[in-house]
């Protein structure tokens, strides 16, 4: 018979009127975006590929960068936090219909 993922079968439809892609900020002290991202992925149980970020970040000091996130709803990453390090946070939440892609940056600031 056909096998199905029981993780997707169990999260909620995803509604017409929402837009597809949640953007996120990503806070992080001493921590690798794609090990972050990847902790993240595995925690919502959704592939890795489904995060976009519009540039990479420094893995030593403190930083904050935008993410978006296909069909995950924000109180799923929400949930997930408290099982995340320490030095990583989400928040700054909103849906959009379009995704990061790499060069959407508008600078860096320090």
């Amino acid at each position: 018979g056909r096998v199905q993922n029981a993780d997707r079968r169990s999260q909620p439809k995803w509604p017409e009127a929402l837009p597809e892609y949640l953007h996120f900020t990503l806070f992080k002290t001493q921590f690798d975006t794609l090990a972050a991202l990847s902790l993240l992925a595995n925690r919502v149980s959704v592939p890795l590929r489904h995060f976009n970020i519009a540039g990479t970040k420094d893995k030593r000091g403190v930083t904050c960068q935008r993410v978006s996130v296909r069909k995950v709803f924000a109180e799923s990453l929400v949930q997930v936090q408290r099982a995340l390090p320490s030095n990583v946070k989400v928040g700054n939440f909103a849906y959009r219909a379009d995704r990061l892609n790499l060069g959407s940056l508008f600078g860096n600031r320090f």
